[in-house]
């Protein structure tokens, strides 16, 4: 007679296999709708691209709708200038350098060409590593640490190589040698591509892109899907350079072509903030901001954001999000110092847009509108923090939140 315990181990054991089978179809059902949203969204894209060559008259109305800092980036940048995601014959992309121009940062005197990452040079430098004039002593102070410039990042590329502009902060972009790449052939390509290019510190072993991507078919298939998407994304790139080799394959491996010369949005944004603490250890407040607020224009969205379903680009993703927050962060508690409530504002309604649940950001907000003389607007900030902590986390707001409160109703209503 069988022990009811084992049975019911075994129905139990039963049952959650079946629950296991089941997610996996549902996973898989997920992914292939997710095939079909992203042609969808690419052949949106070209008919897009339509418009814009087109007719560039809608803007106006979108501007006069949704105001400037409301209106998507995709809208606004083509529309203005066709060529301003493209790169220059210097390989710096000309967003940066509007940026840049924008924000008054000046060049240094000596520049010397970095294909990958021309953009830190052209930052004021600290004041410690200025060269001192003849009557100035040279400065005792500690040097900063020496920003970090990660290997893949000190190669020159070979003359004539393909450049290639990769946006992965918000909409995906590629283009190459100022041309953007458009055709696809496969949404598998453009995933292996993407997960090619944020790992090419390394050859990327087969089993690994196989294993992510078709993680739910025999091996022999699997390795089958590799070759065609991986042949599907050479064609995708070979177009303006028929001869020349963007994916290698060496033992058993794959990675992008080493003398590809390659710009990437988010190490960009890393850089930037390596840059910006070495600045801010030398005591150059005043260029930390400049360069955080060019790292902050430059994240335009979550790292790999059509790729929400993908499980490689999440840590990743979290860490440049966790940065950005940090960065507004910085940013805001800036403003607030120098008393311009209106850009402290601006900046903790962007780290709330992320998080809700930043209570230092809704103090800040409320401090602002009580010092802007609307305190029925910081009232109504606290109840909104409530509510966000109420429904994300369950918890109540913390004591130095509710102090706040009490201080500013009770200045308002005695």
């Amino acid at each position: 007679m069988t022990d009811p315990k084992i049975a019911g181990l075994v129905e139990e054991a039963q049952a959650q296999v079946e629950e296991y089978d089941d997610l996996i179809k549902k996973r898989r059902h997920h992914r292939q709708e997710l095939n079909k949203v992203e042609d969808s969204l690419q052949a949106g894209a070209r008919k897009m691209k339509l418009l814009w060559d087109s007719r560039t008259d809608y803007l106006p109305a979108l501007l006069e709708k949704y105001g400037w800092l409301h209106t998507p980036l995709m809208h606004k940048l083509p529309a203005l200038d066709s060529n301003l995601y493209r790169i220059d014959g210097s390989g710096e992309p000309k967003l940066i350098k509007r940026l840049l121009k924008k924000l008054g940062v000046p060049p240094i005197q000596k520049k010397e060409a970095i294909p990958i990452f021309p953009i830190i040079q052209d930052l004021p430098l600290p004041a410690h590593s200025r060269t001192p004039t003849p009557n100035q002593k040279k400065p005792t102070q500690v040097e900063p640490k020496t920003q970090p410039t990660p290997q893949r990042m000190k190669k020159h590329p070979k003359p004539g190589a393909p450049k290639i502009t990769v946006y992965c902060l918000g909409a995906f972009h590629v283009y190459q040698d100022e041309q953007p790449v458009e055709e696809w052939f496969s949404g598998k390509g453009k995933a292996i591509f993407k997960y090619l290019v944020t790992h090419r510190e390394r050859p990327v072993a087969k089993e690994i892109l196989m294993n992510i991507f078709w993680p739910d078919i025999d091996t022999d298939a699997a390795r089958n899907n590799l070759n065609v998407a991986v042949y599907s994304l050479r064609q995708a790139l070979r177009l303006p350079h028929p001869s020349f080799s963007h994916v290698i394959f060496q033992d058993d491996c794959y990675m992008l072509n080493p003398d590809n010369d390659i710009w990437l949005d988010s190490e960009l944004f890393v850089e930037l903030i390596a840059s910006a603490k070495s600045f801010e250890q030398a005591g150059e407040l005043a260029a930390v901001i400049d360069i955080y607020n060019i790292a902050e224009a430059l994240y335009q969205g979550e790292f790999m954001e059509e790729d929400r379903y993908e499980d490689w680009p999440i840590t990743q993703r979290h860490h440049l999000q966790e940065e950005y927050i940090k960065i507004l962060d910085r940013v805001s508690k800036y403003y607030f110092d120098e008393g311009r409530l209106n850009a402290c504002t601006s900046a903790c309604r962007k780290i709330l847009a992320v998080d809700p649940c930043r209570e230092e950001a809704h103090r800040l907000l409320m401090q602002c509108f009580h010092l802007q003389g609307q305190p029925y607007l910081a009232l109504r900030q606290y109840h909104e923090c409530v509510d966000a902590l109420k429904t994300e986390l369950q918890i109540p707001p913390s004591a130095a939140t509710n102090e706040l409160y009490e201080k500013i109703r009770l200045q308002q209503y005695g």
